[in-house]
């Protein structure tokens, strides 16, 4: 991270994100700005005790980009990105189940399995950060994430025509589709109890 600079026009002290993109606003006091400097150096760390959310999940982010397939990588850093900008810069050690919970709950779009991926992807970055030793304990070890319901969606008549319809491709017509024929049966009776 730069060092301080003095903004006259606003008579305050500012420093420029390590991105380089946006100024960080310290202090009007020199000596308060570059102990609020200090102690942004120190948390950019995450083996630093006042490391916060954001920064560990920055670094998880450069591990994911290297061991995760392109589209897991995308939907951790897609959760991550949205954890961050709730409770990002709260500090690891001052991390809560209600920072997560309140997130999930300000997404009223996501189902239970869209709630859970976000829960674990969170949960996956204070795991490794234990891993290589930044953190000593998860503080969400217990998040209780929803169970995800089934996925099933039985057809109509017509959408069974149409898929058979644009399934042909040429060779065997509506040969993969086939087996979706939708049947009057009653909806428990095809599936069958696992012991």
């Amino acid at each position: 991270m730069r060092k301080p600079f003095f903004w006259k026009q606003r008579q305050c002290w500012y420093v420029r994100s390590a991105d380089g993109k946006t100024n960080i606003k310290l202090d009007p006091d020199e000596t308060k700005a570059f102990d609020i400097w200090n102690e942004l150096r120190i948390s950019e760390h995450p083996e630093a005790p006042t490391a916060t959310f954001a920064v560990i999940a920055e670094n998880y982010l450069v591990h994911a980009e290297k061991t995760l397939s392109p589209k897991s990588y995308k939907a951790a850093r897609d959760y991550l990105i949205g954890a961050c900008t709730e409770f990002g810069n709260v500090r690891v050690i001052d991390l809560k189940k209600h920072h997560v919970i309140t997130w999930l709950d300000s997404q009223p779009t996501w189902g239970d399995w869209g709630r859970r991926a976000a829960g674990a992807a969170v949960q996956r970055a204070l795991n490794w950060a234990i891993d290589l030793g930044y953190i000593k304990s998860n503080p969400l070890a217990k998040l209780g994430l929803p169970k995800g319901g089934r996925r099933e969606a039985l057809i109509s008549d017509e959408t069974h025509i149409a898929m058979m319809t644009n399934s042909d491709d040429g060779r065997r017509p509506g040969k993969r589709i086939a087996t979706l024929k939708r049947r009057a049966i009653q909806r428990d009776s095809c599936f069958r109890p696992v012991l």
